[in-house]
């Protein structure tokens, strides 16, 4: 079926990361906390992060600016000065963010002022980001990562076997990877999505609980069909994995 927000960009509300995450909680599947205002979220006492929301973040470019630990803006009265401080001021730019804009010709500026932020409770736990495979069927590329203590790890998941590269995951990570990949399948599957999209979807895992953060855009699935030849032609040869 077709995506609901392709249909009207607008249903996002410039903000893809909360109206995606408002409406995946409201089919009862796990999202963090959030507040509806930066006032909200300091008085809840609760570790916050800033997160950047741009309306070209569910079928675009994501990443281009980071979310920020609202701890670091103390003194930061207003969700305005806020966006001064990490977006506005030249010094607080990103280089990816410049760039982007001039390839593609896009005026930096009318970029900078569409930038929001959304305020969402920290949880702690593994930053995890997992695709579908887009060419071959019950395949999933894995991410995980920690940045204090550092953690990086790679793993390729199907049913049959685990290939990992990086850091070991810890075995309840391990153990967990078949609940990773049913809550990436239920939120994939629900009714304003495209079932046969690949989307990259930005989890996290807090002990052995996943929780949603971000649905991302990227290819429709579409099988792989060629095969390889097994008689070699001229200059061609053979490696053993």
């Amino acid at each position: 079926m077709p995506d609901y927000y392709l249909e009207d960009p607008s249903r996002l509300q410039g903000q893809p990361k909360r109206s995606i995450a408002d409406y995946v909680e409201s089919e009862g599947i796990l999202v963090p906390r959030r507040f509806d205002s930066l006032k909200e979220a300091r008085v809840s006492g609760l570790p916050i992060i800033c997160r950047s929301e741009h309306p070209q973040e569910y079928d675009g470019v994501s990443g281009l600016l980071e979310s920020k630990n609202l701890q670091e803006f103390a003194m930061v009265s207003s969700e305005q000065e806020l966006k001064e401080k990490i977006v506005i001021e030249p010094k607080h730019g990103t280089s990816q963010l410049r760039q982007y804009c001039r390839f593609l010709g896009i005026d930096e500026e009318q970029f900078k002022q569409e930038v929001s932020f959304s305020f969402w409770q920290e949880l702690g736990g593994y930053n995890r980001a997992v695709v579908a495979d887009h060419a071959i069927a019950g395949r999933y590329h894995i991410m995980t990562h920690t940045l204090e203590p550092f953690f990086a790890n790679y793993t390729v998941w199907n049913y049959e076997e685990t290939t990992s590269y990086g850091i070991d995951l810890p075995p309840l990570l391990q153990n967990g990877l078949l609940d990773l990949i049913h809550f990436y399948e239920s939120v994939r599957s629900l009714d304003r999505f495209d079932v046969n999209h690949c989307p990259i979807m930005e989890l996290q895992t807090v002990g052995d609980t996943n929780f949603f953060l971000q649905y991302h855009r990227t290819r429709n699935f579409k099988p792989a069909t060629f095969s390889f030849d097994e008689n070699l032609k001229e200059r061609e040869g053979r490696i053993s994995s």
